[in-house]
């Protein structure tokens, strides 16, 4: 069985200020993480707009930080927790499960 940790959130002040603690200006990190203009690094530094993973990645090593330091502990996502597990012994189907008073998905 596999619990997967939806308990984190991107925190937009963590790249703001990851960014500003390695010199960087918001036109310098777009270029370096592939994107033709900072208008998506300026939103997800507003908390507007979500970075691909693949992204925020790029930022990270350009920062010099763990991709971990971008995100926090979210308590209401803790709820949203999912667990997937046969769906009966034996069985090679998986069924996604969600934490006890949620439904999957939500």
């Amino acid at each position: 069985m596999v619990v997967l940790d939806m308990g984190l959130r991107l925190s937009p002040e963590a790249l703001r200020t990851a960014r500003r603690a390695a010199g960087y200006t918001q036109q310098e990190a777009a270029e370096a993480a592939g994107l033709r203009t900072d208008k998506s690094i300026r939103s997800a530094e507003k908390g507007v707009h979500v970075l691909a993973s693949e992204r925020l990645a790029r930022l990270a090593r350009l920062y010099g930080v763990p991709m971990e330091q971008f995100f926090i502990h979210d308590p209401e996502a803790d709820m949203a927790s999912t667990v997937c597990g046969p769906t009966e012994p034996g069985a090679s189907d998986f069924a996604v499960t969600a934490a006890p008073g949620r439904s999957p998905g939500a």
